[in-house]
């Protein structure tokens, strides 16, 4: 917690209030690549901007690294439908809750 990078973010969960770090984005494609690689693209985002608030400098990003425009984007749902450009198409993704019963 002593190092400069380390920001405090508040998330509003009773088991875990707060937690103590970095936010990052990391971008990978859905169909394997020939090289094996995982991670298209990796960014920390400093000061704990919103999720939804970071697909504008993501997907441009993205876009300039495989050379061609990004047609579908599967994302958390948090990312749907905030500041993103109209394409890509951004899919959010719902997590399924299991009940402890």
């Amino acid at each position: 917690m002593h190092a400069p990078e380390v920001e405090c973010i508040g998330k509003g969960k009773a088991h875990a209030p707060y937690e103590f770090g970095v936010k990052v984005s990391v971008a990978a494609t859905l169909m394997r690549s020939k090289g094996g690689q995982f991670a298209l693209h990796a960014m920390a985002l400093a000061g704990n901007p919103y999720d939804g608030h970071t697909l504008a400098t993501v997907i441009p990003d993205m876009q300039r690294i495989i050379g061609s425009e990004t047609q579908r984007i599967l994302a958390d749902a948090g990312y749907r439908g905030h500041n993103a450009p109209a394409k890509p198409q951004v899919q959010g993704l719902h997590r399924r809750s299991e009940s402890a019963a």
